[in-house]
């Protein structure tokens, strides 16, 4: 690249601020996107163990059917994650990336790019898995607690 002009040593991140000249705003947005869905989906697993143990210990039908909802959100959330980091990592063949290295590269070296998508995404699939199962548990747990309560009243 030195021989066409272009001066680079290092490595350009594309989340960081000062060696990226211009960049499209597409990708802080669904950066964002993705980190909200993000933080939603830990806040709900977080506030939804303590109420599932507290409904496991108290017996209580509805914490242990509000804790299966609300893992059943998180994977809603997780999905939504998941999209997003898929599709921000998309990229066609002579993508653009709106930094200063672009400008003048012909197509030719452009499609030469390989964007790989790495490990984060098959752990969020596998959390996903894990957490769609969760909540199905959960849910078949209330039920299996609503007979259990009031079989002896039926009797």
């Amino acid at each position: 690249m030195k021989e066409d002009g272009q001066e680079s040593e290092t490595c350009i991140s594309y989340l960081s601020n000062e060696k990226v000249i211009s960049r499209d705003s597409w990708l802080d947005r669904m950066r964002n996107l993705a980190m909200s869905c993000a933080i939603v989906c830990l806040i709900l697993l977080v506030s939804s163990a303590p109420l599932g143990i507290l409904g496991l210990f108290k017996k209580q039908i509805s914490t242990i059917m509000v804790t299966g909802v609300m893992y059943s959100l998180a994977a809603v959330f997780g999905i939504f994650n998941l999209v997003f980091m898929r599709f921000k990592r998309v990229k066609s063949d002579g993508f653009y990336t709106s930094t200063s290295l672009d400008k003048g590269i012909p197509e030719d070296y452009l499609k030469t790019r390989v964007f790989t998508v790495g490990w984060p995404l098959s752990l969020e699939c596998a959390g996903l898995c894990i957490c769609i199962l969760a909540s199905l548990f959960w849910l078949l747990l209330s039920k299996i607690f609503r007979f259990i309560i009031l079989s002896p009243t039926i009797s």
